[in-house]
C-alpha cells in the first residue's frame, strides 16, 4: 500500500531514544519495520508524517479538520436545543427510568445487575450504566437526561466529520487522475476533503430523520452504540495507513513492546465493537463493514486469492464471534419473551418484501425528510401484486447491477450499496420481531453512508463548475448558499420534529394519525387514551379505547382503562362492566381486580370489595395498592390496628407511596373516632 500520492518524501521528527533502532518501510500495510541506524550513530524512533499530495507536502492540517467537526458540533447541540423541554414518554422511558429496578441500586450490586440483566429483552451494560449515571445526578427530572442525549450526538456528528474526511482522503490515494485534478478544477483536495467532512457532518447534525435517536430518552442506547462504532471505523482506517494519518515505526526485534496502531488496530477494533454492543445489539455489521472498506477504499485486496481474503477475515475473527454471542443471545431474549414471530404468523416472502419497500424508503426519508413519524406499522396486507413492492424490488436490483457493472471504473457506488444494505440489515425485519415495519432510529448509523454520498457529490458539482469556467467567486458563493438555506430547512423539520417527542399526548397523536387502521397500532390508541385521560378528557379518552378494541378486540387492557374513565366520570355501574370484560380477557390482572373493588366499595357492596382485594393480593401479596385500599376499608369499619398493619406492609411495597403515608401519619396521630376516609378511586 502507498504512502502518499505524489509525495516526495515524507517528513520525519526524530526522537532520541536509548537503545531504540529507527526503521522505515515503505508498501507495508500493517506497519512493519526495517532496521538501520542513525547518522548520529545512536538510535532513534521516528515520528513519520506523510504528505497528502504533490502540491502540498503535508498532511491535511489538523486545525481545517478540527474545525469541520466543531461546526457539525456546534450545529447538532443548537438544533436539538429544544428538546430539552421535553418531558419523559410512556414508550419505554419509566421501564427504562423510573420502572428499572437497576437505577435503585448502587456499588457492585448495580454493576453485577447492569452486567447480567436483559432488561427490556436486551444486554446493554453500557447503557445501564449511562443511564444510572444521569439518574444519580438529575433523577426523574426530564432536563438532565435530554442534554446527555443531546450532548452524545454532539460528539457523533464531530466523528461523522472526522470520518467523512478519512474516507475521502482514503479513497483518492492511489487514485492517479486524482494527482492532477485539483489543479485543473481549481480546489484543491484539501479543500475538497475539509468542504466534504463539513457537508456530511452538518447533514448528520441537523436532519430531522435523527430526532427519534436524540429526543427520545430511551434510545440513548442507539447513540451509545454510533459512537463506538464510530471510533471503530476511524481505528480501523487509520491502522491500515490512511492518507495524513500518524504513525509510528519502531524496530520490533529491538524494542518489541513498542505497538503500532496497525499492530494494535484489530484488538481496538474489537474493544470498541465489545462497547458497541454493549449498547445496543446492532453493532453485529461492523466486521462485515470493515471488510468492505478494506475491499474499498482501503483496497488491500488488490490481489484475490484465498490466503489473502482468509488474512482479512483472520485479523477480525474476534469480532465475528462477537458478532455471533451478540445475534445468538439476541433472539434468545426475544424468543423467550415471545418478540420473535413465526413464520406461520409473518411468512419469509412477506417480511422480504416489507424489508425491499423499507431499505428504499430509509433512502427518500433521507433525501426528502417529509411524512416522518414515531412509529412505521407493520403492513397487514403484503402481496407482490402492489406497485410500491414491485417499485422497490426494481429499484434495488437495479441499483445493485449498476453498481456491480461500473465497479471497475466507479468501485465507490459498490462499496457504499454494500455498506448501507449491511447497515440497515439486523433492522430489516428478516428475522421477524416488533409490530414495525422501519423504524428513523434504525437510519441513524446508515443515513452517514448517504450524507456522505451527497456531500462528494455537491463537492464535484462544484468542482466540475469551477472547471468549466464558472466565475468562482459567484460560484462558491451560489454553494455556500445553497448549502446554508438546506441546513436552516432541514432546521426547521427537526425542530418541528423534536416537539412530536414532547410529552405523551404529541407523541400517541402523531403515531395514530400516521398509521391509520392497522391493528399494529391499537397500543397506540391505548396510549393516546391514557394521556387524554391524564388531562381530564374523559370523552376523547374513551373514543381511542375503543378504537383500540376495534382493532385488537383481545385487548383487555383496553377494558380496564375504560372502566377506570368511566369511574373517574361517575358512571360506577358501566364501570364494573368494563372491570368485568377485563378481568374476562386477562384473569391475573391484578389492577384490574382492585379497582373493581374499589368501585364496589364506592357501590357500598363492602364485603364484595373485599373479596376482590383479597383475590388480588393473593396473586400479588406485594401489590401496595391492593393493600392500601384493604386498608381503607379497615379504617372504615373502625379497625384501626388492622388498617395501620395494611398502611404499613403497602409502604414495604412501596415506600413512596404518599397516600398511605398519609393516612398512617393521621391513624398515628389520633385514634380517636373521625369521619370515614374516602376510598381511592384508581390511579387509572
Amino acid at each position: 500500500m502507498a504512502d502518499s500520492v505524489g509525495s516526495t518524501s515524507p517528513h520525519t521528527i526524530s526522537v532520541s531514544v536509548a537503545g531504540s533502532v529507527p526503521c522505515r518501510q515503505k508498501g507495508s500495510e500493517q506497519g512493519g519495520c526495517a532496521q538501520g541506524r542513525s547518522p548520529r550513530g545512536r538510535d532513534e524512533k521516528q515520528l513519520v508524517l506523510t504528505p497528502s499530495s504533490s502540491v502540498d507536502t503535508r498532511s491535511i492540517s489538523r486545525d481545517r479538520v478540527a474545525a469541520a467537526a466543531a461546526l457539525a458540533a456546534v450545529a447538532a447541540f443548537l438544533v436539538y436545543l429544544p428538546a430539552l423541554t421535553n418531558g419523559f414518554v410512556t414508550w419505554d422511558d419509566r421501564a427504562y427510568l423510573a420502572d428499572n429496578p437497576g437505577m435503585s441500586m448502587s456499588g457492585l450490586s448495580f454493576l453485577l445487575w447492569a452486567l447480567t440483566a436483559f432488561h427490556e429483552m436486551t444486554w446493554q451494560p453500557l447503557t445501564w450504566i449511562s443511564h444510572r449515571f444521569d439518574f444519580m445526578m438529575w433523577g426523574l427530572s426530564p432536563r438532565g437526561h435530554h442534554f446527555s442525549n443531546i450532548l452524545i450526538h454532539t460528539i457523533n456528528s464531530a466523528l461523522v466529520a472526522v470520518l467523512s474526511s478519512i474516507l475521502f482522503k482514503t479513497a483518492v490515494r492511489e487514485n492517479s487522475s486524482a494527482r492532477t485534478a485539483g489543479s485543473r478544477a481549481g480546489i484543491s483536495r484539501e479543500t475538497q476533503s475539509l468542504w466534504i467532512a463539513a457537508i456530511a457532518g452538518l447533514l448528520f447534525a441537523v436532519h430531522p430523520i435523527h430526532v427519534e435517536s436524540v429526543a427520545w430518552i430511551a434510545e440513548r442506547k442507539g447513540l451509545l452504540c454510533a459512537f463506538f462504532y464510530l471510533l471503530a471505523v476511524i481505528v480501523h482506517l487509520s491502522s491500515q495507513r490512511s492518507r495524513g494519518a500518524i504513525r509510528y515505526a519502531a524496530d520490533r526485534s529491538a524494542e518489541p513492546g513498542a505497538l503500532s496502531l496497525a499492530q494494535i488496530g484489530p484488538a481496538l477494533c474489537a474493544f470498541l465493537m465489545l462497547c458497541a454492543i454493549a449498547s445496543k445489539p446492532l453493532a453485529v455489521s461492523l466486521p462485515f463493514v470493515l471488510l468492505v472498506l478494506d475491499i474499498y477504499p482501503l483496497r488491500r485486496l488488490r490481489r484475490v486469492s484465498v490466503a489473502r481474503i482468509w488474512s482479512l477475515i483472520r485479523e477480525k475473527m474476534l469480532m465475528f464471534g462477537l458478532a455471533f454471542a451478540s445475534m445468538s443471545l439476541a433472539m434468545i431474549a426475544h424468543a423467550s419473551a415471545g418478540g420473535l414471530y413465526s413464520l406461520e404468523a409473518r411468512s419469509l416472502d412477506v417480511r422480504v418484501l416489507v424489508a425491499a419497500q423499507s431499505t428504499v424508503s430509509y433512502l427518500a426519508k433521507m433525501l426528502l425528510p417529509f411524512e416522518l413519524s414515531p412509529f412505521y406499522a407493520f403492513p397487514e396486507n403484503v402481496s407482490l401484486s402492489e406497485p410500491r413492492y414491485i417499485f422497490a424490488i426494481a429499484l434495488l436490483s437495479t441499483a445493485l447491477i449498476a453498481c456491480v457493472w461500473t465497479v471497475r471504473r466507479s468501485p465507490v457506488w459498490l462499496s457504499a450499496a454494500a455498506v448501507y444494505l449491511l447497515l440497515l440489515a439486523p433492522v430489516l425485519g428478516i428475522v421477524g420481531f416488533g409490530r414495525h415495519a422501519m423504524a428513523d432510529r434504525f437510519a441513524y448509523l446508515p443515513s452517514i453512508v448517504v450524507f456522505i454520498l451527497v456531500a462528494v457529490g455537491a463537492t464535484q458539482l462544484v468542482n466540475r463548475c469551477l472547471a468549466q469556467g464558472f466565475p468562482r467567486r459567484k460560484t462558491l458563493l451560489a454553494a455556500s448558499a445553497a448549502g446554508v438555506a438546506l441546513c436552516l430547512g432541514l432546521s426547521a423539520r427537526t425542530w418541528a420534529q423534536i416537539g412530536v417527542w414532547k410529552d405523551d399526548l404529541s407523541l400517541w397523536t402523531a403515531v395514530v394519525i400516521s398509521n391509520p387502521d392497522n391493528s399494529h397500532v391499537a397500543f397506540a390508541h391505548l396510549n393516546l387514551g391514557s394521556a387524554l385521560a391524564k388531562a381530564g378528557r374523559y370523552e376523547d379518552a374513551l373514543r381511542h379505547y375503543r378504537h383500540c378494541l376495534r382493532l385488537n378486540p383481545s385487548e383487555g387492557r383496553a377494558y380496564h382503562n375504560i372502566g377506570n374513565a368511566l369511574a373517574a366520570m361517575g358512571k360506577l355501574e358501566e364501570a364494573l362492566s368494563a372491570y368485568g370484560e377485563a378481568l374476562r380477557l386477562d384473569v391475573k390482572n391484578v389492577d384490574a381486580r382492585v379497582n373493581r373493588g374499589n368501585v364496589l366499595s364506592m357501590l357500598g357492596r363492602k364485603d364484595e370489595a373485599e373479596a376482590q382485594f383479597r383475590i388480588a393480593l393473593k396473586q400479588d401479596p406485594q401489590h401496595a395498592k391492593g393493600l392500601f385500599n384493604l386498608g381503607l376499608l379497615y379504617e372504615e369499619r373502625g379497625d384501626r390496628n388492622a388498617a395501620i398493619k395494611s398502611y404499613r406492609a403497602a409502604l414495604r411495597s412501596e415506600p413512596r407511596y404518599s397516600k398511605a403515608w398519609s393516612r398512617l401519619k393521621q391513624l398515628l396521630r389520633s385514634r380517636s373516632g373521625s369521619s370515614s376516609p374516602p376510598v381511592d378511586p384508581g390511579d387509572g
